[in-house]
């Protein structure tokens, strides 16, 4: 259990988080926005890593924190409110730089090993001439120059612009075991529209470089009717982290507008963000049930609290026979949810009737028959994968539409 202090001028202020579950040797990110807070204030952050089975054993590092403004010049383009998302990533999904340029600038991105970018070039990511000023957001597929993935580690990206004089900004993100991820993205500092020209690298996505007044496809439902897309969908809400480039953008606009997924205070989705037991469980409720007792309750387990926000809803779960807890008796609500989990609590809330009696491992048929409805989400390729809030949406989105018989005009969407 981990517990993050933010202490000003050495004296306790505010707490990020408190007993937040971890597992050993995986990578976890806490997003702090420091609103509030100034560049003349003295800030550490207190970690205090406790002992599941007795906190009074513990072990704290105070990390000291340096807020910082960005520079502004008359002389550069001024690159500003630069960061990536998701900061921690297994290498296996796409990410999303954010920045915002004064005024028109030859622009460079690229990536580099270590936890600053003053090594080699590992990646470039593109180049171009006379990017218009204004915010931009590049999406990169994770991947290197060769469509790998890149090896575990810490890596920077570094950004370039040339408007009179130059100007560079970087930030650091990490490539390796990823446990549930509290927040998004990297925030860079300083170190020192479209493109008219310039070399884009494959896997890159600049600015949302979709064609938003192209003809909404039509496709064929399972009928024969013919189902116009913008019958169907609802429009995508204004996320700032969600173009119509994701892959999740569907599914995201039908479940937020559906008011079963919400954004962040600060206008992001953060669909890379991992979704943990409660809010799996929050989420699909919703979907589904409306008599929901509203309050905090308790339930028998030992981790949900009266007055923890998802109290009502887990114990409404046990109420109803839809949540079970491990072994030791724990509901363990901050753990990720995996596939297997995800799928588990469906087929009770849906009733499937699922035969576990073929002698394969106890989920084997729930798994098989979310495959044959064509129910698993997009990305999703081991049954112990934890599930993000895109993932999650796509999941939720299947079930809608498989119950009012839109999921086939659905799917050939996302092809």
């Amino acid at each position: 259990l981990v517990d993050i202090q933010i202490f000003e001028n050495g004296s306790r202020d505010d707490d990020l988080t408190e007993d937040m579950e971890v597992e050993a040797n995986k990578w976890y990110a806490v997003e702090w926005d420091a609103d509030g807070y100034d560049e003349d204030d003295d800030l550490d952050l207190n970690i205090i890593a406790k002992n599941i089975a007795n906190e009074d054993i513990f072990d704290s590092e105070k990390i000291a924190v340096d807020v910082k403004e960005d520079d502004v010049s008359g002389s550069k383009s001024n690159i500003t409110g630069d960061s990536i998302d998701p900061v921690l990533t297994d290498g296996l999904e796409e990410m999303t730089l954010y920045y915002d340029l004064e005024e028109k600038a030859d622009v460079q991105i690229t990536v580099h090993k270590g936890k600053n970018a003053s090594g080699s070039t590992l990646i470039e990511l593109f180049g171009i001439s006379d990017q218009e000023g204004g915010p931009h957001t590049v999406v990169w597929n994770g991947m290197d120059d060769n469509g790998k993935k890149l090896s575990s580690g810490v890596y920077s990206y570094k950004i370039v612009s040339k408007a009179g004089s130059s100007e560079i900004e970087d930030g650091s993100f990490i490539v390796g075991d990823v446990g549930a991820i509290d927040g998004g993205g990297s925030l860079g500092g300083a170190s020192s529209g479209s493109s008219s020209s310039g070399t884009v690298a494959p896997g890159i996505i600049i600015d949302d470089d979709v064609d938003d007044d192209a003809p909404l496809p039509i496709v064929e439902s399972d009928n024969s009717e013919e189902i116009q897309s913008e019958n169907i969908f609802a429009q995508l809400d204004s996320f700032s982290d969600v173009t119509s480039a994701n892959q999740y953008s569907i599914a995201i606009g039908v479940l937020s507008n559906s008011g079963i997924v919400h954004g962040y205070p600060d206008g992001t989705f953060k669909p890379n963000n991992q979704v943990n037991r409660a809010e799996f469980l929050k989420m699909l409720l919703s979907l589904v049930y409306t008599d929901i007792p509203v309050g905090g309750q308790e339930c028998g387990f030992p981790d949900v609290k009266e007055d923890d926000w998802f109290s009502s809803y887990v114990c409404f779960g046990k109420l109803e026979g839809l949540v079970q807890g491990h072994p030791d008796g724990r509901f363990k609500p901050y753990e990720p949810v995996n596939l297997v989990e995800a799928l588990t609590l469906i087929s009770r809330v849906y009733d499937w009737n699922i035969d576990v009696t073929d002698g394969g491992v106890w989920y084997q048929s729930v798994v098989l028959l979310a495959q044959e409805r064509s129910l698993v989400p997009m990305f999703v390729n081991s049954f112990d994968q934890p599930l993000t809030r895109g993932a999650v949406s796509d999941l939720l989105a299947r079930l809608i539409f498989e119950s009012d018989g839109t999921l086939p005009a659905y799917l050939q969407m996302l092809r």
